[in-house]
Order: structure tokens, then sequence, then C-alpha cells
């Protein structure tokens, strides 16, 4: 059993700002996580018109390598994408994929990728019988995949132990995406499920009563709520790893 690793997932959280973006990465770096950023070029959502939010793949690997000649940053960089676009490009430059939830025809992506890095895949609201083809495909090609439980129900009540126990039934790897508005659920599923790796949205500063209209903020964390949730992490970790004394202490009343 391992403390599940953080990934701090900026998404479109910079608004499209450049300045916006090296202002969030200066910040995090003084602190021990994994960035993801996105490179979508397939999904242009309500907050995403046109592709408004999405910076230059250009920018996005200065910023990668900003970060790397950091001597402050000793972690790990992903990309999350939703298509095969620029894929060797991304694959030489990030630590891990992120493969987002609604990539069209999966089957034809993991067949044609070739990398040895981790693949996180964000398994939405898909049928669990694609889980298993993915999978084999995985399989057949020595891709190291790793499946994202998600929910979006934003007080996590979708949320069912039995789904993550048959996805540890097909693949050890599993991870989580934070998709509610209540952090605690994370702290729930990490006692109960040996978990790789928790996605989280970060919040650099938006006033969560006023940001319907910000992507993926309602359930973003500021950095002093991740911080707090690395601190229970461990607490887990310990408590599930914990060797029995053999003898109960007399406490002292």
């Amino acid at each position: 059993m391992i403390k599940p690793k953080i990934s701090i997932e900026v998404g479109y959280n910079h608004l499209g700002s450049k300045y916006f973006l090296k202002s969030i990465v200066n910040e995090l770096l003084n602190y021990p996580y994994d960035f993801t950023f996105q490179f979508r070029t397939t999904n242009l959502n309500s907050f995403n018109p046109k592709g408004s939010l999405q910076l230059e793949l250009e920018y996005l690997l200065e910023i990668r390598n900003y970060i790397k000649k950091n001597t402050k940053f000793n972690n790990k960089i992903g990309i999350a994408i939703d298509s095969l676009d620029e894929f060797s490009l991304l694959n030489k430059n990030f630590d891990f994929i992120k493969v987002l939830s609604f990539t069209e025809n999966k089957d034809y992506f993991f067949q044609r990728i070739e990398t040895n890095k981790n693949i996180y895949l964000s398994c939405g609201t898909e049928k669990f019988e694609n889980f298993l083809r993915y999978n084999e495909i995985a399989k057949k090609r020595n891709l190291s995949l790793n499946f994202i439980y998600t929910s979006f129900d934003t007080e996590g009540f979708d949320i069912s132990k039995k789904e993550i126990e048959k996805l540890h039934e097909i693949n050890n790897l599993i991870s989580f995406g934070l998709h509610q508005k209540n952090k605690e659920v994370i702290y729930l599923i990490t006692t109960l499920f040996n978990i790789d790796r928790v996605f989280i949205y970060i919040n650099p500063g938006f006033q969560k009563s006023s940001i319907n209209y910000v992507p993926d903020s309602l359930h973003s964390l500021s950095i002093k709520e991740i911080d707090s949730l690395h601190e229970m992490l461990s607490f887990i970790e310990n408590f599930k790893t914990q060797q029995p004394r053999n003898e109960f202490r007399q406490f002292q009343g």
C-alpha cells in the first residue's frame, strides 16, 4: 500500500491567459505535487467556444521546460488529451498521459499509440464492457493503463463501492478524479481502496459562489485545501499500514 500521489490539474482554470497560467505555476512550485495540463483539439464546449481557452502547444511546452528547470521541482508533469493530435511530441515531453473521458474512438486510440509512459484513462460514464475491451488492448500492446474513477454528481452520491471493486478486478491500477464540491469523498475512497493517484483541479482564487461560468471550478480546491488533503492522506496511509501492538496500552485517567 502506498499513499496516493496528488496531481494538480490546471485544466482551463488559467482562462486562456498565459500570464495567469505562469502565476499559478509559480505559486505551485513551492509544493510537492505533480502537475497536469490540458491540450484539447476536439471538444469545444460552452466553456471553450472555438478553442478560445486553449493555449498554444508551444507555450505549454515552454511552461513545461520552465518548471523542469526550477530546482524546487522534483515531481512529474502530465498532459491531458482528447485525441491523437501531436501525440508523439506530447509523449516525448510529458511524464504521463491522461486520456479525457470524452475522447472519441478509444479502441482506435489505444491501438495506435506508442508509449512506455503511464496512461490514465478517465472513466466518465462509459459502460463497464468498454473498460474490459480497453484493458485487453492495453495488455496486448504492453501499455501501462490506469483507470481514473470519476463521478459527476456534485455531492458524490452516485459514487459506488461496487463499481470501483469491478474496476479493481480487471486492473489494480486505480486512480480517482475529484468532481465533487466536498473533498471528503477522497478520504472515504482512499481508506477503502489502494489508490494510485488523485486528480484535483486547482482553484487559483475564484470565489466559489460566483464561478459557475468557469470550467472545472465548482469542484476545484485551493492550494491550502490540497495541502490539508495531503496531510490527511498521510494519516490514512499510517492507519492502513500500522502493525498490531499485540496489547492495548493502559490509558491513564
